[in-house]
């Protein structure tokens, strides 16, 4: 319950300081964080290559950004005015000048594909696509063909896009650019896709009633064809590069893909599961109990014996890089383990994860945290997001005066 001041003997011209940790969201490539302050400028740091024009770093300094979408190598800043402002790769979506004039205003909503391709959303209905794609001929077509009807937009794993129409129906964007291909998955995917998600090699779309629809390649779980019958009543779905994990209104677990990927958890118990979360090569499923059950690559997290004490209970939140695990616990410390090179190790510190961490970010090879005080303690790759140094100072908790 809370308390008034009054109650806690503060008085008419007493000076009090508080501290007002910033609202800070933080968004990621493969190798670059880029956090929006309360303020809603951007503060960058992680490998160089994202780079960008001196014209998209005074739109990102003014302020305005409500929301960042990325690709593996690009940023796509939302703005509070319906524009979008892009920067890095220029060959994964970093370059949107193409199509400037379509992004200025309007814009609702943006999807990203990790192999370097965008989907902008506006509020009249319409796509405005850019970056890579697999068939650059067959975008004119498909964007005819979802015209100015779409309510929702998802990534597939060729990196194209499957639109939502307004009457349910699915549209697919398929990157051979075969007719026949994108007819018979837009058929069988019917009118209640609720989202896609992906492998590296295949797709898994969740119907809103709560069934499951696959393609792509078998051995990253493109064929769901052995877990057919369990797939019911699922709720989300995770993926790691080659297996999915549907987690089912009742708690349970079902995977498949590949088997050394976290596609067969026949070794481990799964029962009253809430969340679970991915690296590229395992899976973490956090129980109702607040205990975390890993399986898959050990190398990649999918081995926690190490800490397993650590995570049997009090767990809250679970996050992950490419090859590591990160759990926060009730108390607001850290558990991480997995591989080194991906933030597994967070021995440097230690110290300042033990307590206060309110949530984590990652890139694919490090970790973020965001503790009460609004301060963010980094760790993993140093070059990937592991070092925050030199920004530290764009990411301090504004303190104010109030008398």
């Amino acid at each position: 319950a809370g308390t008034s001041l009054a109650r806690v003997g503060v008085v008419d011209s007493d000076v009090l300081t508080v501290v007002v940790a910033p609202l800070m969201c933080i968004y990621a490539t493969d190798s670059v964080f880029a956090a929006v302050k309360s303020d809603g400028t951007v503060v960058e740091w992680g490998e160089q290559s994202c780079g960008g024009s001196d014209a998209v770093h005074e739109s990102l300094n003014n302020g305005g950004v409500s929301q960042i979408f990325s690709t593996d190598k690009a940023f796509a800043a939302l703005k509070t005015n319906g524009s979008v402002v892009t920067w890095g790769s220029h060959a994964r979506g970093g370059d949107s000048s193409a199509v400037r004039d379509q992004l200025a205003a309007g814009v609702r909503h943006v999807a990203s594909s990790r192999r370097g391709a965008f989907a902008a959303l506006k509020f009249d209905g319409s796509l405005v696509l850019w970056g890579q794609h697999p068939a650059p001929r067959d975008r004119r077509g498909f964007l005819e063909k979802v015209a100015r009807g779409v309510q929702r937009v998802y990534a597939t794993h060729e990196g194209t896009f499957a639109a939502i129409q307004s009457d349910g129906r699915a549209v697919i964007d398929v990157g051979s650019g075969d007719d026949r291909v994108r007819e018979s998955l837009q058929e069988q995917l019917g009118k209640d896709v609720r989202k896609i998600c992906c492998t590296l090699g295949a797709s898994a779309a969740l119907r809103i009633g709560g069934g499951v629809f696959t393609w792509g390649d078998p051995e990253s779980g493109g064929n769901s064809d052995s877990v057919r019958d369990e797939l019911v009543g699922v709720q989300r779905i995770s993926a790691s590069d080659s297996a999915f994990c549907a987690l089912r209104a009742d708690g349970s677990l079902v995977t498949w893909g590949a088997s050394g990927r976290g596609g067969d958890s026949s070794a481990v118990k799964l029962q009253q599961v809430e969340y679970v979360c991915a690296t590229f090569g395992a899976f973490a499923a956090l129980t109702k109990h607040g205990s975390v059950v890993t399986w898959g690559c050990r190398g990649q997290g999918g081995d926690s014996s190490d800490v397993q004490e650590q995570i049997s209970k009090d767990v809250q939140r679970l996050y992950s890089t490419r090859g590591a695990f990160a759990a926060v616990r009730s108390d607001g410390s850290v558990v991480t383990w997995g591989s080194q090179n991906w933030g597994g190790d967070c021995e440097a510190v230690r110290d300042h994860l033990s307590s206060g961490v309110r949530q984590i970010f990652s890139t694919d090879y490090a970790f973020a945290a965001v503790k009460q005080d609004g301060s963010v303690i980094t760790w993993g790759n140093e070059k990937r997001g592991g070092d925050s140094s030199c920004v530290q100072f764009q990411l301090r908790t504004e303190i104010h005066d109030v008398s």
